[in-house]
C-alpha cells in the first residue's frame, strides 16, 4: 500500500515545512561555498602579502568574483563541449580547456580588483592566484576518463 501523497495534496503546514527545509539546505550550501572561497582567498592573500582595508571589502571582492565566475562557468561549460567535440587530441583538449578557464578566472579577478579599490592586487598576484584557481578548477571539473582518447 502506497502511503505517499503528492506535494499538492499535503497540508499547508507540511508544505511550508518542506519548502523551508529546502530553502535552508540551499542557503547552507551557498554559504558554505562563499565561506570556502572567502577563507581560501584570505589565506592565499595572506601568503602573497595582498593589502586589503577590511574583511568587509574582501568579502565584497569575493562576492563580485563569485558572481562573475558563475557567468564565466556557464561560458566555459558551453565552450568545452565544442572543444571536446571538435578536437580529437586529449592533450590539446586539456590545454585549451586550461586556457579557457584561466582567461575567465583572470577576467573575474581583474574586474573584481577594478571595482573594489580597497583590495589591491598586483599583476603577479593576479596571475599566481588565477593559476591556482585554474588548476583546481581543471582538476575538479575534468571530464570522465572515457572522453580522453588519443
Amino acid at each position: 500500500m502506497n502511503t505517499e501523497k503528492p506535494f499538492r495534496k499535503e497540508l499547508l503546514k507540511e508544505k511550508i515545512i518542506i519548502i523551508a527545509l529546502i530553502v535552508f539546505a540551499v542557503s547552507a550550501i551557498l554559504l558554505l561555498i562563499i565561506a570556502l572561497y572567502y577563507f581560501g582567498l584570505l589565506g592565499i592573500f595572506h601568503l602573497l602579502n595582498v593589502h586589503y582595508d577590511s574583511l568587509k571589502s574582501l568579502f565584497l571582492f569575493v562576492l563580485i568574483f563569485l558572481l562573475i565566475s558563475v557567468i564565466g562557468d556557464l561560458i566555459i561549460k558551453v565552450l568545452r563541449v565544442f572543444i571536446y567535440a571538435i578536437i580529437p587530441s586529449s592533450r590539446l583538449q586539456l590545454f585549451l580547456s586550461f586556457l579557457l578557464i584561466f582567461s575567465i578566472i583572470w577576467t573575474g579577478f581583474s574586474i573584481a580588483d577594478k571595482w573594489i579599490d580597497s583590495v589591491q592586487l598586483g599583476n603577479v598576484v593576479q596571475l599566481i592566484t588565477t593559476l591556482i584557481f585554474s588548476l583546481v578548477e581543471l582538476a575538479f571539473d575534468s571530464p570522465k576518463k572515457d572522453n580522453f582518447k588519443e
